[in-house]
């Protein structure tokens, strides 16, 4: 003889196992990659070590971060340049070749990216330039890989990273593109007589920003993204 199941015994189950699973998801996704600091920012005070470059519309959110504040880029309009914020500091540019394996990463929220009443998604990368001897018709030559998505539905927060498998290596490695010279089409690409490593150790600048090179972008954005915890890190073997 079967035992009827009690209706709201099964319910509560249920309800226990989507809580169980909500709270794997959401420690999984609060996990930063493993891996050994080598330099890293979390915005306790100020901005620190790096500099905002989204004309002004940048600054300290003391309400939110992990733990807060964090930086929060909050553009009503006319906001092409979107996240965009950088370093010229002597650590962390030494950190991008102070190991064979190195993983660059930080946490983001995205509250609303609005374009044309809709909220739209944006790639977020990390770009290492260097301006020293710039090719001709460039500013610079640079190395960049994409971070992450930003979207609405990345609330709370979500970490993004990017991983650079062997410094000393002169090719380009998978995930990664170059800038400072152009294709007929107008896609970038880097100079023959620059490499991968070369670019890492003369670098000038670390740039995180949603301008992807080769790409034109609408002013008719509004931004409300918060960003946190940026590092640079030597991966867990």
């Amino acid at each position: 003889m079967t035992t009827p199941k009690n209706p709201l015994r099964a319910a509560l189950a249920a309800g226990l196992m989507a809580l169980a699973a909500a709270a794997s998801a959401q420690a999984a996704e609060a996990a930063r990659p493993q891996g050994t600091l080598i330099v890293s920012s979390n915005f306790s005070t100020r901005l620190g070590d790096w500099i905002e470059a989204s004309r002004g519309f940048a600054e300290l959110d003391s309400t939110a971060g992990h733990a807060a504040p964090s930086l929060r880029i909050n553009i009503p309009g006319l906001g092409m340049e979107g996240v965009n914020f950088l370093t010229h500091d002597p650590a962390w540019l030494a950190a991008l070749t102070s190991q064979k394996t190195v993983d660059f990463g930080l946490r983001t929220q995205t509250n609303s990216i609005l374009y044309q009443g809709r909220q739209v998604p944006r790639d977020l990368i990390v770009e290492i330039r260097d301006y020293d001897n710039p090719p001709v018709d460039h500013p610079y030559t640079s190395v960049w890989a994409y971070l992450g998505t930003l979207r609405q539905a990345n609330k709370p927060w979500k970490w993004m990273h990017a991983t650079i498998p062997d410094t000393t290596a002169t090719a380009l490695p998978e995930g990664w593109s170059g800038y400072g010279a152009e294709d007929a089409k107008g896609h970038p690409f880097l100079p023959a007589d620059r490499n991968f490593a070369d670019v890492l150790a003369h670098a000038d600048e670390i740039l995180i920003t949603t301008l992807v090179p080769g790409y034109l972008y609408s002013m008719d954005v509004q931004w409300d993204v918060a960003v946190d915890d940026i590092y640079i890190a030597r991966p867990a073997q």
